[in-house]
């Protein structure tokens, strides 16, 4: 390292002392403020500019940490090696091309500028066009407009700043004229007698509005003053401040996990391998420095990330980074020590120990396809104009879209009325909605902003052909049934034998009432109470069909599967009904439970919904459970057959079924159905029944002896058809006590109770070893159903799980 040169006390100066008594001296009739930078800086000067001698005006402007003054190209590298500086300022005549070269190797991370008297000197062009960078400024510039440049060159801002007109900032009761906004602040201006403690640097504002006229257009829960300045002219200052995050709302955390178990953390990380997006910040200061993936043909227990962008100077081997990446609904972070300096295409991290996971979005995201051509069309407040983009990710619930910064700014909380949905079958009405989120990313060497909106009222009409837009959008040959002509389905029905003969022969007193209802269901689009979904091909008309039925509050039932066979021209046109269906429940609003009834006995049904259901050892989210179904015409038995007292259940008596179910590990089921006690009558969604002049209801009963409870039963009434087995037409029966008479008292009182409804069959569902007992009462023993109950944080697993065991003809 070469020695440095020997310099005097005026080569080496903190600007804070001046060294000409008469520069202190401000202008007459005026006082010198000075700009603080925001942190420490060092700054290198090679320059013959008045403005950057010692004791000019300049320094008593912006107060600097150290200041070098050298005399020469030599001087100034001897410098560089022996420390670092953040800033170099220069002479046009030292911007030569070789010494640039050597000043870089030294320092890579120095800003350059230029001191110049013309806008673009001919030098300086051509230094640019060998890929040099630096800036400029006007040397005859004023000492305020010198100081303002090198702040913005050495601390830029975040965001920029973008000056606005007839709004104003409410707060407290207290109403002032915006002047500026950013994406992540605000400032207004107050005069001197509005100000007051509130307004002090560092307090914290609550209940922030923004208003144009009499319209809202911004809210935000706190902002933090960051700075108190005067405007010039005396009389007026300007405030500064910073939106604060607001505090998270307890119902959309719905878990919080550390992962530290190698294996689990292990696992974790492959499945992020493949389908994981990540996000790399600071770990101090969390500034976002590139987002990335993972390589898919790398290790990755070798920490081996992919490298975007510019390499921050400041990591360097033994730092600590962030990564923060979602899957399956956890949002998950780890931080991770750099191993070593990168090459050009990877960056190095130590495999994590422990990974933090919160559980946060129900609805998964849906990033649109290019066929879908999806775009949203909407008015920016701040930036008085339309912005129409194609979004990033799509839910009923809202929708994220990136926004180069230059067309911002977009503050989390601003209000967007109007917005256009266009490209989801149809286009959509204006729906009204909110920006959430807010944070800056890189996109092709571009600075942009990721935004998140939330929608406000989409409606649930519209939301529901969202749904299926989405999933055709995922699923190309999957689409809805619904709005079907209920003959071509009831043909496919017939063609599939999924209504065989003796099935027909059961629903023949019924027919007329189940085609009326079922298609009822099957007629309006957005009808809340069923979805169906087809498979079809330019060939067939549909290949596979499957439907989902509104049951309970929370919980759809997944029902009817049927496929042509040998027909289709799709081999997986079974596999993506399942598909379909399950990625509708996971993008449905409101839904937290699935049911699904098939048989056992028969091998694909059990395959891609039995082994699943079996691999999840979690009961309290997922439930399998055996059932013998019988049934038997209303007209058999009698009242004196009960022989228990059967009584209506009261909530103790739930408590108890509650309890008893819960002993035996069925406690997802109790909650599937609607088992809590204001719902015992399945009001809800008996009123969203009724608006479609449908019938859906349910009566708990219990079997007593001497004042003990021994069982008890749920019923269900409802219209005809809404599943063709009827089983929205059962009974229920959990016995706790003298089992075989409890079972039959209650299963007697079921069939009394359907006659008295005018129903001509009653279905009895209740634990197999029971079965042989009812055969005794003039109860068919048809068959045994599967009772599978799922919760939707389980529904991107078993996506995953048909399509990576059913990608061939089942």
């Amino acid at each position: 390292m070469s020695s440095l040169p020997r310099r005097t006390r005026d080569d080496l100066f903190p600007l804070t002392q001046p060294s000409s008594p008469a520069a202190d001296e401000p202008a007459p009739g005026r006082s010198a403020p000075t700009l603080q930078p925001p942190r420490p800086a060092a700054l290198a000067l090679l320059t013959d500019a008045p403005a950057f001698q010692p004791g000019a005006r300049l320094w008593r402007t912006v107060h600097f940490q150290e200041v070098f003054h050298v005399r020469s190209e030599k001087e100034l590298l001897a410098l560089l090696e022996e420390r670092a500086v953040d800033l170099v300022v220069l002479d046009p005549g030292y911007g030569r091309g070789r010494f640039l070269d050597g000043l870089k190797r030294l320092r890579p991370a120095v800003r350059l500028l230029f001191l110049v008297e013309e806008p673009r000197p001919p030098r300086l062009l051509k230094l640019r066009a060998r890929g040099h960078h630096f800036a400029s400024l006007p040397c005859q510039a004023t000492p305020r407009r010198l100081a303002r440049g090198l702040l913005e060159l050495l601390f830029p801002r975040a965001e920029p700043r973008r000056a606005v007109s007839g709004l104003r900032v409410v707060f407290g009761g207290r109403s002032f004229e915006l002047e500026n906004v950013s994406c992540h602040g605000i400032a207004w201006r107050v005069s001197v007698e509005e100000l007051d403690e509130a307004l002090v640097p560092g307090r914290v504002v609550r209940a922030l509005e923004v208003h144009q006229g009499d319209q809202l257009i911004f809210t935000a829960a706190h902002a933090r003053i960051r700075h108190l300045s005067a405007v010039a002219g005396g009389g007026r200052f300007r405030v500064g401040a910073r939106l604060l995050p607001a505090a998270e709302d307890p119902a959309t955390v719905v878990e919080e996990r550390l992962f530290d178990d190698p294996i689990t953390v292990s696992s974790l990380l492959k499945q992020a391998l493949e389908r994981a997006e990540f996000r790399f910040t600071d770990a101090h200061d969390g500034a976002l420095l590139f987002p990335g993936r993972w390589d898919a043909r790398r290790d990755p227990f070798n920490g081996a990330h992919p490298f975007l962008g510019e390499w921050p100077e400041r990591w360097q081997p033994g730092g600590v980074v962030r990564c923060c990446f979602e899957l399956n609904n956890w949002g998950c972070e780890y931080f991770a020590a750099i191993e070593a300096r990168p090459d050009t295409a990877t960056l190095a991290l130590r495999p994590p120990a422990v990974v933090k996971g919160v559980r946060r979005r129900e609805i998964p995201r849906h990033r649109p396809s290019a066929e879908a051509n999806l775009r949203v069309r909407f008015q920016l407040p701040f930036a008085e104009r339309w912005v129409e983009c194609r979004p990033r990710d799509f839910t009923v619930r809202g929708f994220a879209f990136e926004l180069p910064e230059s067309r911002g700014p977009v503050l989390p909380g601003t209000r967007l009325p109007a917005i256009a949905v266009v490209g989801l079958d149809a286009p959509f009405a204006f729906c009204a909605g909110v920006v959430c989120h807010v944070r800056p990313v890189q996109l092709h060497g571009r600075r942009h902003l990721h935004c998140g909106v939330q929608l406000d009222d989409l409606g649930e009409a519209r939301g529901l052909i969202a749904v299926d837009a989405l999933v055709n959008d995922r699923l190309r040959d999957v689409k809805s049934g619904q709005g079907m002509h209920l003959d071509d389905l009831w043909a496919f029905f017939y063609a599939s034998n999924f209504i065989y003969p003796k099935k027909e022969e059961a629903m023949r007193p019924i027919i007329d009432q189940v085609k009326a209802n079922y298609g009822t269901l099957l007629r309006e689009r957005g009808s809340p109470l069923m979805r169906t979904v087809v498979v079809n091909s330019p060939e067939v008309v549909v290949e596979a069909h499957m439907s989902l039925l509104h049951a309970y509050s929370e919980t759809w039932i997944m029902q009817h599967l049927a496929s042509v066979g040998m027909q289709t021209q799709n081999p997986n046109a079974v596999r993506d009904a399942y598909l379909g269906t399950v990625n509708m429940l996971n993008q449905l609003d409101g839904v937290r439970w699935m049911r699904a009834y098939f048989q056992p006995s028969k091998s694909f049904p059990d395959r891609i919904a039995g082994v699943f259901a079996r691999r999840v050892e979690d009961r309290n989210r997922s439930i399998l459970n055996r059932y013998a179904y019988l049934n038997s015409p209303t007209s058999r038995g009698d009242e004196a057959d009960i022989g228990l007292s059967i009584r209506p259940a009261e909530e103790p008596d739930l408590q108890m079924l509650q309890g008893h179910l819960a002993a035996r590990g069925s406690l997802a089921e109790f909650l599937a159905e609607d088992g809590a006690p204001e719902e015992r009558g399945l009001e809800s969604i008996q009123r969203l029944y009724a608006r479609h002049r449908l019938r859906r209801e349910r009566r708990f009963v219990v079997a007593e002896v001497n004042g003990t409870v021994l069982g008890g039963a749920s019923l269900e009434f409802s219209s005809f058809g809404l599943n063709l087995s009827e089983v929205t037409n059962r009974c229920t029966i959990h016995a706790w006590q003298w089992e075989p008479h409890t079972v039959t008292a209650l299963a007697e009182y079921a069939r009394l109770a359907y006659r008295r409804e005018g129903f001509p069959f009653c279905v009895v569902m209740v634990d197999p070893e029971h079965a042989e007992v009812l055969t005794t009462r003039g109860f068919n023993y048809t068959r045994d159903y599967a009772c599978w109950t799922l919760h939707r944080d389980i529904f991107p697993d078993y996506v995953d799980y048909i399509e990576k065991a059913f990608t061939t003809r089942v």
